[in-house]
């Protein structure tokens, strides 16, 4: 997880938006306030100053959320 929070700093510094995407599968899916827990924590390991776009969507393959930098 650090090395995909480096490379999100990185886009975010570039000025690049991002999408980030976490993959629930089978019984992962019924456990989305675990999986929302686990994003925010994510988002914590990004030192970059950023803003979400949106909340966090439960939809296709999982959780989804764009942010951008400030």
């Amino acid at each position: 997880l650090d090395m995909k929070a480096r490379k999100v700093e990185e886009f975010l510094t570039e000025g690049h938006p991002v999408v980030i995407v976490m993959v629930l599968r089978g019984r992962e899916k019924g456990m989305k306030d675990f999986a929302r827990e686990k994003l925010r924590d994510f988002l914590k390991m990004i030192t970059v100053e950023f803003r979400a776009l949106s909340e966090p969507k439960i939809g296709g393959r999982g959780m989804v959320i764009h942010i951008n930098k400030k």
